[in-house]
């Protein structure tokens, strides 16, 4: 049985999608890390980011963005599969879609694919194969990800923290600030060409 599982607090977010970007910009070494495999849902009408990984579907949307030009990103639904009918609701209200009463009580991770994502023209789904490496930089989380969103090669790195003015230092002090800040979906839109 599905259970609505609890989210994370808001984080403001900088990630940059940068095919030259090494590794070594902030020392980082070889590229090792936790490989990952998921799903991206992508709405072509908005900027909310839903992903699928390891049978659970989360979705955050921005909330702000600062005179830094950082986001606040704010995780508000999150739900292991089977999802309920009532967490396929509110995540279509979030997507601005009509709802979709035909799709009955339980939604398998394939039934969601497969009757809600392939048959709606606003929604892409991208399967993404990442080795990722995280760490932290005067207590800002960093991730470094590389790999490919279907066949195209993908590569970000993105710093998080609750302090956007400490975000910004670090990103001043690394001079990532000098490259632009496109969240997930925006960087997954251009990446696909959608």
């Amino acid at each position: 049985m599905n259970t609505v599982q609890s989210v994370a607090l808001p984080l403001w977010e900088w990630r940059s999608f940068l095919p030259h970007l090494d590794p070594e910009t902030l020392a980082l070494g070889p590229s090792e890390g936790l490989v990952r495999c998921e799903t991206r849902i992508v709405n072509l009408d908005s900027a909310h980011d839903v992903r699928i990984r390891e049978g659970r579907l989360a979705l955050a949307w921005r909330v702000q963005v600062n005179r830094d030009g950082l986001e606040l990103w704010d995780p508000v639904l999150a739900s292991s599969f089977p999802l309920a009918s009532e967490f396929v609701a509110h995540l279509l209200a979030a997507w601005g879609l009509p709802p979709s009463p035909s799709l009955g009580p339980l939604l398998s991770e394939e039934a969601f694919l497969d009757t809600l994502v392939a048959r709606n023209p606003t929604l892409r789904a991208a399967t993404l194969a990442l080795r990722v490496r995280t760490f932290e930089l005067d207590g800002v989380r960093v991730s470094h990800s590389t790999g490919k969103a279907g066949h195209l090669p993908i590569q970000s790195l993105h710093l998080t923290h609750e302090d956007p003015d400490l975000l910004f230092q670090i990103l001043q002090k690394t001079g990532l600030s000098k490259y632009p800040n496109t969240n997930f979906p925006q960087g997954l839109k251009q990446a696909l060409a959608l």
